[in-house]
């Protein structure tokens, strides 16, 4: 089986601070991933969304599509689509990591990346950018 990867940026629709929204999107995630054989990392900050999925392409496009349905958040805007030699996640159905100022401190290098939100164009001007930043914080804050 081929692997193919997804990485997008949305804005959420209503205050995602608390943690009982974010928590009920990382379950629903997990469950559905898990049935669907897709792996992949979620980021938020600042009311945004850096996400990356991975697995089998008609899976991670069916995954997407129910993702640009769903009214907690809008403004998809793809960074990267394509297939790959190996997944970067295979350790989790979706991993999650809420950055926060602490956060911004131990990467200084990401800071201006995240530090008000995730913005498309800066995360994609770089081919690849975007995946090494959601790679490197699996790693770091696993």
């Amino acid at each position: 089986m081929s692997i193919f990867q997804l990485i997008y940026v949305s804005t959420a629709s209503g205050d995602f601070d608390g943690a009982s929204e974010l928590d009920n999107i990382l379950a629903q995630s997990i469950n559905n991933n898990a049935a669907d054989g897709i792996t992949g990392m979620l980021l938020y900050s600042s009311g945004t969304f850096l996400q990356v999925l991975e697995g089998e392409e008609s899976k991670v496009e069916e995954c997407f599509a129910r993702i640009q349905k769903d009214s907690r958040h809008h403004s998809l805007y793809v960074l990267e689509r394509h297939p790959v030699e190996r997944s970067s996640f295979s350790n989790w159905h979706m991993g999650f990591k809420r950055l926060a100022p602490k956060d911004l401190a131990a990467l200084p290098g990401y800071a201006p990346f995240f530090k008000s939100g995730f913005d498309p164009k800066t995360l994609g001007a770089k081919d690849g950018f975007a995946l090494e930043l959601l790679v490197d914080f699996a790693e770091r804050f696993d």
